[in-house]
């Protein structure tokens, strides 16, 4: 990628903001850097180092403090739901992956993520899944908007992906918020014995299944 010193100094001013409490041109700069067709390099520091610009201005936004994240909410989360409806209606997974690259730190940009969750695991590409899965995972406001769907989803995910550590990781965190009985999938699961767990998550998920690509008619 192409380093821009323009963008460099962009991120300082909007750190700069940030810290300062003055969030509305550091936020509107970050949701730029996102929505931009292409990225570039970035400096993060004055030792040299380099990052993408769109993933630093994620990072950034994950670490917006309270009042920092309400602004944000209240800037671009009535634009997210708009364009997360428009997705939806017309079927379109490359604009759900904007969507969830943009505005991931909205509801609608957490909403986006799952769909294409649950849209990567129908079409049996299940560790492209997992990954969507533990990104959502990842996000304290997104566990308490989608568990324990989303746990029990990830762990599924996680084992139809052959990675089945990460899945036993998942289910005792979710055991550790629930407790050892949940509901999912119009049935109540007992998680008390972890290995039990996974064969039962094991002959849930089955072999994989392929769909037809979203929006492709077929």
């Amino acid at each position: 990628l192409p380093t821009d010193r323009t963008l460099t100094r962009g991120i300082r001013r909007a750190e700069q903001r940030i810290a300062s409490g003055e969030y509305t041109q550091a936020l509107s700069f970050l949701d730029e850097a996102l929505g931009r067709p292409e990225d570039v390099f970035v400096s993060t520091n004055s030792e040299g180092e380099f990052a993408g610009l769109k993933a630093t201005a994620a990072a950034m936004l994950a670490r917006l403090p309270r009042e920092g994240l309400l602004a944000y909410e209240a800037a671009y989360a009535p634009t997210a739901k708009r364009e997360l409806a428009d997705a939806v209606s017309t079927g379109d997974a490359d604009e759900l992956r904007r969507i969830s690259r943009r505005y991931f730190q909205t509801p609608a940009g957490r909403e986006a993520t799952l769909l294409l969750a649950i849209y990567e695991a129908d079409a049996g590409r299940h560790l492209s899944a997992a990954l969507a899965y533990q990104q959502l995972l990842d996000s304290p406001e997104a566990r308490s908007q989608f568990d324990p769907f989303l746990s029990i989803s990830a762990a599924a995910s996680w084992i139809a992906a052959q990675q089945h550590e990460k899945a036993t990781e998942t289910i005792d965190q979710l055991v550790a918020q629930f407790g050892s009985r949940v509901r999912w999938g119009g049935r109540e699961w007992d998680f008390t014995d972890a290995d039990e767990s996974i064969e039962q998550l094991s002959q849930a998920v089955g072999a994989p299944q392929r769909s037809a690509p979203m929006g492709s008619g077929e």
